[in-house]
């Protein structure tokens, strides 16, 4: 084995097979000799990451959250205060993790508005129709049911 000093990769050949590209050109390349064995090699590459769910308590959201009360408005609202309480929504909103709309932005598109959510997240915000990524289902449910 070699490293390619470029991209720094493993470089695997076969016994006895020239090393291409590393270090040497083709005219001061040694000679090549057929290998006697060719070693077969099988790599397995199976992901067995299985998540791990949490559970989810009001106290342990609750947490999360920065501000627990918004800014109280005394008087006619303005804009100003408006743009402080939406800041503060979006806020609490970041502090809760969401894998929907791209999952970087917690729950804040379902407060934002959707042309605004595109703008900032790339992608829009969409909650599947189905029960969730890991649904419930019932015991001895055939594979029909589950569908």
């Amino acid at each position: 084995m070699a490293i390619n000093p470029r991209t720094e990769r493993v470089i695997v050949r076969a016994v006895g097979a020239p090393l291409q590209g590393v270090g040497a050109t083709s005219a001061a390349a040694a000679p090549t000799v057929a290998p006697s064995v060719i070693q077969q090699v099988t790599v397995s590459m199976v992901d067995t990451f299985i998540p791990i769910i949490m559970e989810v308590s009001a106290e342990a959201l609750a947490a999360r959250i920065k501000t627990s009360s918004l800014t109280k408005i005394n008087g006619p609202p303005t804009h100003p205060d408006m743009g402080d309480i939406r800041d503060e929504i979006y806020c609490n909103c970041l502090a809760i993790k969401s894998i929907f709309g791209g999952g970087k932005h917690g729950c804040m598109g379902m407060m934002m508005a959707d042309d605004l959510y595109l703008v900032k997240a790339g992608q829009v915000f969409v909650v599947s129709v189905s029960e969730g990524s890991y649904p419930n289902f019932p015991a001895r449910a055939d594979k029909d049911a589950k569908k």
